[in-house]
């Protein structure tokens, strides 16, 4: 989930019945959003876009109860937000097929196959090269801000290409358990995922 999105934040601190708003409290939001959603050995994850970082360096900097850096690096922050943290960086190669994903979800406001099942009517996906053209290019921005970061701080993150990833799902998702610290056999499987491609017809006569 995208926990520290500026529009999303909201939506998940009621979901998850935290107490604290993240518009205000978001140091207090974040502690308890990764109390009540790590796992049973300790496990916290979330997504974190590029475009989200400033915003969610300067509410964390804004609340009086965050008692951490108020200065340093990016890298400083987190660690001090994070404890033990480990970053997975998630890519697509293939960034066309990726903007007109991003449009068309943002169009229809189906983001993934879950929404898709709910039965809730989608908006009407037009075809628009212009906003197909700019998330192109934000995506490359966005990946070359992420490989700057790693690089200046040092770095190695666990890297999952999504073309990979659907040939490779669950070699993948045992070789990414031990990059956590986790004891997995080799023939470790993992559990199908209840996501559904979305990518259609539209998709490729866009």
């Amino acid at each position: 989930q995208e926990a520290f999105s500026p529009t999303r934040s909201p939506h998940i601190a009621a979901e998850h019945g935290v107490s604290f708003n993240p518009k205000t409290e978001f140091w207090g939001y974040v502690s308890e959003l990764m109390r009540l959603r790590q796992t049973p050995n300790g496990v916290f994850g979330a997504k974190l876009m590029w475009s989200q970082v400033p915003w969610f360096v300067t509410r964390l900097k804004a609340d009086p109860a965050w008692s951490g850096p108020a200065t340093g690096t990016l890298r400083e922050i987190l660690d001090a937000v994070f404890p033990d943290l480990r970053f997975i960086w998630m890519r697509r190669r293939d960034k066309i097929r990726q903007a007109i994903s991003l449009v068309k979800a943002k169009q229809t406001r189906i983001y993934n196959s879950m929404q898709a099942a709910s039965g809730a009517p989608p908006g009407m996906a037009t075809y628009d090269f212009a906003a197909i053209k700019r998330e192109v290019r934000r995506l490359h921005k966005d990946d070359r801000s992420w490989g700057a970061f790693f690089q200046q701080a040092g770095v190695s993150p666990f890297v999952v290409v999504y073309e990979d990833f659907v040939a490779t799902y669950h070699a993948t998702i045992r070789d990414l358990l031990r990059f956590l610290g986790q004891n997995v056999a080799d023939g470790f499987q993992a559990p199908p995922t209840n996501y559904q491609r979305l990518a259609d017809a539209v998709n490729d006569e866009w």
